[in-house]
């Protein structure tokens, strides 16, 4: 473990020094993930949701491909461009990796670079979307934590909107902090969208959602009594399945 952070840290410090270069190949240089990372479906959303944050900062990700751990930051830290990468390295390898007793994490991106040295594929299942009325959709926040007091959480689920698309309905994956959760999405023609979220650990959280201009994805802040803030974001689908250029063509993708 020690090893592997020594190493993440200099690639942080290689890109440090590059990322005024995007097209000089720095990625090949970099040694903390290699090979072919597939991913299943419900680390895909998380993989896909990091890099729509406005200010996304590091993602690991375990070497099965099961899940994925990002942090992301205030706006105004990407604004100015005085990031320092490496102090997050240590915290989401640890964050990743968990206690798990067998595999290792890797990292996967610094900022909105993807420095995995390899293929990154998506694989199909439960939270892919099977229809054009049918979309990913992430819910993240922080909430109280036996040990820290308060951690950031997520949540993956898939929405589905109704014929006519007035109206849509969120199922999301069982969740430790959350538990089981399910919600409802009341689309308003033009304007910002009311939704709300009922989980059997936290209760009822609410927001509006704002669509992009496709009318059906989108991302929205909103409140719950237990956490500090939630947002809820629903994902574009990918362009084509699986693939290192999928998932780079995602995280340039224009974000509202």
């Amino acid at each position: 473990m020690i090893r592997k952070i020594l190493l993440a840290v200099l690639v942080a410090g290689l890109m440090a020094g590059t990322q005024a270069r995007a097209d000089d190949g720095a990625e090949v240089l970099i040694v903390n993930g290699r090979g072919t990372l597939s991913l299943n479906s419900a680390a895909t959303v998380s993989f896909q949701h990091y890099f729509h944050q406005k200010c996304p900062l590091i993602m690991a990700a375990h070497e099965s491909g099961a899940w994925v751990k990002w942090f992301s930051g205030p706006d105004e830290n990407c604004a100015t461009g005085a990031v320092d990468y490496r102090r997050f390295i240590p915290a989401v390898l640890a964050a990743c990796e968990g206690g798990w007793r067998y595999g290792e994490c890797w990292i996967v991106a610094i900022g909105q670079k993807i420095v995995w040295d390899g293929r990154i594929k998506a694989r199909k299942g439960r939270w892919t979307p099977r229809s054009s009325r049918q979309f990913s959709v992430a819910l993240s926040g922080e909430g109280p934590n036996a040990t820290s007091g308060v951690s950031p959480w997520e949540a993956i689920g898939m929405l589905n909107y109704h014929r006519g698309g007035k109206s849509a309905d969120i199922v999301f994956k069982k969740h430790p902090v959350l538990g089981r959760c399910k919600g409802t999405l009341k689309v308003v023609s033009g304007a910002p969208s009311p939704y709300t979220v009922t989980c059997s650990k936290m209760g009822e959280m609410s927001g509006m959602l704002r669509f992009n201009p496709d009318g059906e994805t989108g991302t929205g802040p909103g409140s719950a009594k237990d956490a500090r803030h939630i947002d809820l974001t629903v994902l574009p689908h990918l362009d084509v399945p699986g693939g290192k250029k999928v998932a780079q063509r995602d995280a340039n993708r224009p974000r509202s």
